[in-house]
């Protein structure tokens, strides 16, 4: 069976930044777009700006985004059953008659990143940049890209 491949976009802030979660944390921050679609180089692994630990990037996505895959790979799915079904019941006879009714799709909204207080920090070993909440000194910063202590 061939590869089926999906795409969709995520509209970013003001300022060019996606959101993302942490799996552990589950603390949100914001990567700049630009930088995380950078062929060279490319990241095998993220890390959390809040708590440092490391991950594969599609597991910072946000529920949002997750939820999002899901209902587009949904509705592939259902419009594949509604077009077997159709075929099925074109070749009713005086045996058998097949009716059906057609599954109806999952709604697909526009996602957008929200506006938010956050700081943008740039890492001085990749040049790369996060934007995160920071509480006056109180919250350590480590670069999502490179995993070192910006802050």
């Amino acid at each position: 069976m061939a590869d089926i491949e999906f795409k969709f976009q995520i509209e970013a802030d003001d300022d060019g930044y996606v959101s993302y979660e942490c799996p552990f944390c589950k603390s949100t921050f914001s990567l700049n777009a630009s930088e995380v679609q950078k062929d060279d180089p490319v990241y095998t692994e993220m890390y959390c700006p809040y708590c440092g630990l490391n991950d594969v990037p599609t597991n910072f996505y946000t529920k949002e985004v997750i939820e999002q895959t899901q209902n587009i790979a949904m509705n592939y799915m259902i419009d594949e059953i509604n077009k077997a079904f159709k075929k099925i019941t074109k070749n009713n006879n005086k045996y058998v008659k097949m009716t059906y009714k057609p599954l109806k799709n999952q709604s697909i909204k526009d996602l957008k990143t929200k506006e938010g207080t956050e700081e943008i920090f740039e890492c001085k070993n990749c040049s790369n940049h996060v934007k995160v909440d920071y509480y006056l000194g109180k919250t350590k910063v480590y670069c999502a890209f490179c995993g070192i202590d910006i802050c």
